[in-house]
């Protein structure tokens, strides 16, 4: 069994994607079928506009709770530093666009959330599977993408890579 701390990371690890999955999932109308006129872009991305702050708050929490765990255990450190700093790099770029007022904006913070979204998937979904498994009888099929496909990137490519990834891994 996984440690706490393993469990805690993990746990915040997927606040993080699934703050980015909804903030995505509020862009991605937009992004399909932009507005005529970029002056209509704000009024179209009024409804990402009033959840990014509650994301914000929920992201840069789960990123501070990771680097505490983090600094508490050079285990955990010598494995995750790089990939915190990833997360924190990814998020960072995320909010450097906004306000999302242009259309070169919006598809630039979409992309920013997808890659936050797939790197946090691409770290737990090994530790997903595995709880699952657990509950199936032996033999039994885990249909992947009826388990996990609605949070999971909406790049088919990102998806392939991510189970390419997880073949890789033991």
């Amino acid at each position: 069994q996984r440690e706490d701390a393993q469990r805690t990371v993990n746990a915040r690890l997927r606040e993080i994607r699934a703050a980015a999955r909804r903030l995505g999932d509020e862009l991605a109308p937009v992004v399909e079928s932009p507005p005529a006129a970029a002056a209509d872009i704000p009024a179209a991305v009024a409804s990402f506009e009033a959840i990014r702050a509650g994301a914000k708050q929920a992201v840069d929490a789960a990123l501070n709770a990771i680097g505490v765990i983090f600094n508490a255990s050079p285990a955990y450190a010598e494995w995750g530093a790089g990939e915190l700093v990833t997360l924190r790099l990814e998020w960072q770029l995320f909010e450097s666009h906004m306000p999302v007022n242009s259309l070169p904006r919006l598809r630039a913070a979409a992309e920013s959330l997808e890659r936050l979204n797939y790197q946090c998937w691409d770290l737990t979904l090994a530790p997903d599977i595995n709880d699952v498994l657990e509950n199936l009888d032996v033999g039994q099929p885990l249909d992947i993408a009826a388990t996990f496909g609605s949070g999971m990137p909406r790049s088919a490519e990102r998806r392939k890579q991510l189970l390419q990834s997880l073949a890789q891994q033991r």
